[in-house]
C-alpha cells in the first residue's frame, strides 16, 4: 500500500496537486480509489491516506534525526539504521521511541 500511495503522489505531484508543503484534497482521492482497486481495501477512504502521509512524514522525519546523530550509521544493504550495542542502550534509554528504528530492517528505507 505504501509503494503504491508514493507512486501516486510522485505522480500528482507533477500534475502540480500540491502546494508547498501539503497534497490536495484530490489527491487523497485519487490514492484512496487506487487502492480500492488494485489492493482490494474497501474501507480505506481518503482521510486514511492522509493519515497514513503523516506517519511516514513522522517515519522519515525520526530516521533523518537519527541518521545525522553521532555514532549512529546506517547500512543500505540491510536497510537499517546501525548502532552499537553501547550506543544503542544508551539512545534507547534516552529516547524510548527510537527503538523500532535501530538495529532493525525498515522496509521504506
Amino acid at each position: 500500500m505504501e509503494y503504491l500511495m508514493l507512486e501516486i503522489l510522485a505522480v500528482e505531484v507533477k500534475q502540480g496537486n500540491k502546494s508547498t508543503n501539503q497534497f490536495k484534497a484530490i489527491s487523497f482521492n485519487h490514492i484512496s480509489d487506487a487502492i480500492k482497486q488494485q489492493l482490494g481495501m474497501e474501507e480505506c477512504t481518503p482521510k486514511h491516506v492522509e493519515n497514513h502521509l503523516k506517519t511516514l512524514r513522522s517515519t522519515w522525519n525520526t530516521m533523518q534525526t537519527l541518521l545525522n546523530k553521532s555514532g549512529l550509521g546506517c547500512d543500505d544493504s540491510l536497510k537499517m539504521i546501525t548502532a552499537s550495542p553501547r550506543v544503542y542502550a544508551l539512545h534507547v534509554q534516552a529516547h524510548p521511541t527510537h527503538e523500532k528504528f535501530i538495529n532493525r530492517k525498515i522496509e521504506m528505507f
